[in-house]
This record gives structure tokens, C-alpha cells and sequence, in this order.
């Protein structure tokens, strides 16, 4: 009967919650221990005994927040904020959630591993292509410098062929003149 109830409300994995909290996923399981510790209940995901994924709703993602502020905020233990956030948010769910709701999350990390994958065979693409990009670039540069040494060399022999025939012309003109031809 108990899967048979209605339930809407969202479930987080541990991994989305570190995500929104911006701490790291062992702080998550840390805080959760704690709370279970205190009798604090959270739903349970597929699984059996211990091996039973944590799912967090909007409560707990509310009571972990407070939890979180409470460590940064001041010195006080876990065991102490644990205290306040129950004293405050209550000991956590006390309904169960479908199986399927867990079914729902694992699409989602499928997607999430597919995305990440091709997330880096596009970096790698990437990182060849501006190789690449790299490789083309010392090219044109060798090919522009090696073109301006022809260039330069070029206008060189060029500017030495005018002194010669200036030099020829030069000479022919003094001989013309001596000789008068």
C-alpha cells in the first residue's frame, strides 16, 4: 500500500544536493549521518538494508541548508547544529516515496554520463584542432619570412645589376669621351 500513495514532490541524490549546496558530496553524507544519528529520517531509494540510497526533498535540502549555514556562520560542532536544525525542521520524512521516483533519477544520470562524455571528446577535439591550428600558423610564418628573404635578397641583386650597368654606362661614356666617338 505504501507505494501506492501520491506522492509529487521532487526527491535530490546526494550528488544533486552537494551540486546545490556548493559543498562536496562526503560533507553531504556527513551531514545525513549526523541527522540519522539524531533519529532524523530521510527517505530511502532503491536498495536493501544499509545500501539504500539516500533521496532528499525540499525539507531536508531546507534543513541541510540551515545546517551548512549554522557550521559557517560559527563554531559551533555538527552535533550542536544537528540539535538546532531538528529543534527546527523536525525529524525529517516521514513518508515513503514510489520506487519508481528512483527509477525516474537513473535516466537522468545516463544522460548526465553521456553529456560528460561527450563533453570531453569535444574538449579533446578541440585541443587537437588548436594543434592544429598551431602547427598551421608556424607554417605561414616560416613561409611569410621565408618569402621576405627571397624578396629582400631579390631586390638586392636587383639594386646590384643597376650599379653594375650604372658602372658599365659610366665607363662607356669616359671612353666615348676620350675617343670622341
Amino acid at each position: 500500500m505504501e507505494n501506492d500513495m501520491d506522492y509529487t514532490e521532487r526527491a535530490y541524490t546526494t550528488s544533486e544536493i552537494a551540486t546545490m549546496l556548493d559543498i562536496a558530496v562526503p560533507t553531504v553524507r556527513k551531514y545525513a549521518q549526523s541527522l540519522e544519528r539524531a533519529e532524523y529520517v530521510f527517505l530511502k531509494g532503491k536498495g536493501k538494508g544499509k545500501h539504500q540510497a539516500r533521496l532528499f526533498i525540499d525539507n531536508d535540502v531546507m534543513a541541510l541548508r540551515y545546517l551548512k549555514q549554522l557550521r559557517d556562520n560559527s563554531n559551533i560542532t555538527v552535533d550542536e547544529a544537528v540539535s538546532i536544525v531538528i529543534s527546527k525542521f523536525g525529524k525529517g520524512a516521514i513518508q515513503t516515496i514510489r520506487h519508481n521516483d528512483t527509477a525516474e533519477i537513473k535516466p537522468y544520470d545516463e544522460r548526465y554520463s553521456e553529456l560528460k562524455e561527450l563533453i570531453h571528446k569535444q574538449n579533446d577535439l578541440i585541443k587537437g584542432l588548436t594543434e592544429r591550428l598551431d602547427k598551421q600558423q608556424e607554417y605561414i610564418d616560416r613561409s611569410i619570412k621565408q618569402r621576405d628573404k627571397n624578396l629582400l635578397d631579390s631586390v638586392n641583386e636587383l639594386l646590384e645589376s643597376k650599379k653594375q650597368i650604372a658602372t658599365v654606362e659610366e665607363n662607356k661614356s669616359f671612353w666615348s669621351r676620350l675617343f670622341k666617338r
